[in-house]
């Protein structure tokens, strides 16, 4: 009984399965960016799996889904159906396009990733941070291939021969708003931690310097406010392009000034782990995944992109910067204090001109980040929000105000 339940043929059906219900989800996430919901999803599944798949018995497959092979971002058909999509707005060029991956994917969660490797060990956590980079750059390829799918469904292209027999389950709209809303809390989180994290390190930089001692951190985030939430107005990614590379541009200097200092005196004295005990590696997995936390931006960049035939080049050689970047200063930070790194790196330089310097950069290099990170759940809610309290026929200066007046609200929740 028990090897009828673990043969192969059970486990590569259960596998295919779980993907192809994994790969439904994404496509209704498409769906609901501003698209009509899909009537069927043929194409997100095998023909036939007699043809396809020699791995599964013949009595399994009648009446069973079957998973298609992921076809290459390059296609023609890919990257020609959603040559449109968004009509009317300043689409990015690949420069731009890079910086807000790079920026998107690189926050507060690279300070932390010396405390994520002391977590799980030097080596061991060095080789997670590369296996966890490849997988979250997968999932982002997987699901710009699932959007581009989704829209070609629409529009007619790469129409399956076959005759539809399956249309969206019943619970497809349940999951739109499930997926949105999970989206969106997440994006909230991302900006909550921003605003903190600013709030913090400007409260660090002013009591070490003597210099407004009697702000406290909630008044520095109340004042905050008054820049960020005009900030927030910019209502398109190539217009953010300016403050992304701003951003990246002062956590470049940082980040610079950070390894050397990491490169510059003794190392820790403290005993370095290769391998932690167990019980600290979900520390290690929730703080290396909080921090590959842009696959939340990759649609609207995508969407926004001018040569999206170019994407996929873009969307690896960022991600690869981004890896490299978690590992420099998670394995020279971990080196340099060891088992005393705090869980913000810049906690733990000492007092002075060049550590209040890099506090300071990076205090701004996040709060030019905001905007970025605000963009996805703005992406969601705004056209929603305006179709149900804005007339058909408005006024364009109606408009821009309740545009504004949402962005605002947004911030300010």
């Amino acid at each position: 009984m028990a090897s009828n339940i673990f043969d192969n043929d059970n486990i590569s059906f259960k596998v295919r399965e779980i993907f192809q219900e994994f790969k439904l989800i994404l496509l209704i996430l498409k769906a609901s960016m501003g698209q009509k919901m899909l009537c069927d999803i043929e194409e997100c599944k095998v023909e036939n799996a007699t043809d396809r798949s020699p791995l599964l018995p013949r009595n399994q497959i009648s009446g069973r889904r079957n998973f298609r092979p992921i076809p290459n971002l390059h296609t023609e058909n890919n990257v020609e159906g959603s040559e449109n999509r968004l009509e009317g707005k300043k689409k990015t060029s690949d420069a731009g396009t890079l910086l807000h991956l790079v920026k998107g994917n690189v926050g507060t969660g690279i300070l932390a990733m010396a405390m994520a490797l002391s977590n799980f060990g030097l080596v061991a956590g060095a080789i997670g941070i590369c296996v966890l980079g490849s997988c979250c750059t997968y999932c982002m390829k997987l699901l710009v291939y699932c959007s581009q799918m989704a829209v070609d469904e629409q529009t007619g292209r790469n129409q399956s021969p076959e005759p539809q027999t399956e249309s969206v389950p019943s619970s497809a709209n349940a999951a739109v708003y499930i997926v949105n809303a999970l989206l969106i809390l997440t994006q909230f989180g991302f900006c909550c931690v921003y605003l903190l994290f600013v709030g913090q390190s400007l409260r660090e930089v002013f009591l070490n310097t003597k210099f407004l001692t009697s702000l406290n951190t909630t008044a520095i985030m109340a004042l905050e406010l008054l820049v960020m939430i005009p900030l927030n107005f910019i209502p398109d990614l190539d217009t953010l392009t300016v403050v992304s590379t701003t951003a990246v541009c002062l956590q470049s200097v940082g980040l610079l000034m950070m390894f050397v200092d990491f490169c510059s005196g003794p190392l820790s004295d403290s005993y370095i782990l290769y391998l932690a005990p167990a019980w600290k590696w979900p520390l290690f997995f929730g703080t290396a995944m909080f921090s590959f936390e842009g696959i939340g931006v990759i649609l609207p960049l995508e969407m926004e992109m001018k040569n999206k035939r170019n994407f996929p080049r873009i969307l690896y050689g960022g991600m690869t910067i981004v890896t490299c970047m978690y590992l420099l200063i998670g394995i020279g930070g971990y080196l340099k204090y060891g088992a005393d790194v705090k869980p913000s790196i810049t906690f733990n330089l000492p007092a002075g001109c060049t550590s209040e310097l890099i506090r300071s950069l990076f205090a701004l290099a996040i709060f030019l980040s905001y905007p970025l990170q605000m963009y996805v759940p703005l992406s969601f809610v705004m056209p929603y929000l305006k179709g149900i309290f804005l007339p058909e026929r408005r006024n364009r200066w109606v408009e821009r105000a309740a545009d504004w007046l949402i962005r605002a609200t947004f911030v300010l929740i």
